[in-house]
């Protein structure tokens, strides 16, 4: 009986062993995982930081592409270029049927027949200008 009770609290002891064994197994993993978990959670931070701040950056860009656009709308040279060929025609059409209506007019002060063509380039000139400036 004593053999018995000796084998019993020797298992019993080793029972205890192994499982104080695991339960400190157990221990270190959870401190590992917690300790993992910190880092992951400072990293994260990190990066909301990094990401709040490039989100500014972006915006102050875009704010300035807006400036620099309404900058752009004033310059009437880069919203002709900007028109195309149509403005540019307009422009050209403005430049030529005004002079020409001009010196349709000084003719016309020896000769009246210059007059009515000198009033149709007139017109055109002044549907140009309206094309370049509406449109």
């Amino acid at each position: 009986m004593f053999a018995r009770s000796f084998l019993v609290a020797l298992q019993l002891e080793l029972a205890e062993a192994s499982a104080q064994k695991n339960a400190q197994s157990a221990v270190d993993t959870l401190s590992g995982d917690a300790a993992r978990l910190a880092q992951a959670q400072g990293a994260i931070e990190i990066m909301l930081k990094r990401v709040k701040k490039e989100t500014s950056q972006v915006e102050k860009a875009v704010e300035d592409l807006k400036l620099a656009e309404a900058e752009m709308d004033k310059d009437f040279i880069l919203r002709l270029k900007r028109g195309g060929i149509p403005k540019q025609a307009a422009l050209v059409g403005v430049l030529l049927f005004s002079i020409r209506s001009i010196a349709d007019t000084i003719a016309s002060v020896s000769d009246e027949s210059h007059l009515p063509a000198a009033l149709i380039q007139g017109g055109v000139a002044l549907a140009c200008a309206a094309f370049l400036f509406l449109m």
